[in-house]
């Protein structure tokens, strides 16, 4: 009777939350856009999304920032503990280092993270905070500021990059097509998954 009680107990617990991913499991998943064994893989049901663990290694060179991983039903991101952000993952080209140094508006910059051919990266837009940024960039008339963050898989390397991007005081309102003031673009390269 104690062993019954003891099953049903454990069949009835929630699963752990204190189970961290490593690389061997988030990577594949990551190179084939698996949104739905990345669900199954963290035990994500019935939510639209989980957070949960990730230890993607370090190397002698480099720590990884990426603790956190999110599953949603639409996107996957992971959580920088150093820059306490989120960096949307997106499942294509990588973009051209010299074309987002290039990049002298909004619009740029947003083609070049998340070109518009594809209807998904639609939904990635708006996890960067796209329509936000355009609200507050067409009614703010003082200085403007904001960032965006992105993650690529390149060559089973994990790419991640961040943009920042400042706006002069302005009584025009303005778009994603006016030229910011200055930009800054830094970009992180993994070593080699194996």
């Amino acid at each position: 009777m104690l062993l019954d009680l003891f099953l049903i107990v454990a069949c009835a617990q929630a699963p752990r939350d204190d189970i961290t991913y490593s690389a061997e499991q988030i990577i594949p998943l990551l190179r084939r856009y698996d949104l739905d064994g990345s669900a199954k893989l963290v035990n994500k049901t019935n939510i639209s999304s989980k957070e949960v663990k990730i230890d993607l290694g370090a190397s002698l060179w480099q720590e990884f920032p990426f603790t956190r991983l999110m599953v949603a039903d639409h996107y996957l991101a992971l959580w920088s503990s150093k820059d306490e952000a989120w960096f949307t993952y997106f499942p294509f080209e990588l973009p051209s280092v010299n074309k987002l140094t290039a990049a002298r508006t909004l619009h740029e910059l947003v083609e070049l993270l998340a070109p518009a051919g594809n209807p998904d990266n639609l939904k990635l837009r708006y996890l960067m905070q796209i329509p936000v940024v355009m609200e507050s960039l067409e009614h703010e008339k003082g200085a403007f500021g904001t960032q965006l963050r992105a993650a690529y898989l390149f060559n089973d390397r994990l790419v991640w990059i961040w943009c920042g991007i400042k706006y002069s005081k302005s009584d025009t309102p303005r778009s994603l097509h006016t030229p910011f003031l200055e930009s800054a673009v830094s970009i992180s390269i993994s070593p080699k998954f194996k």
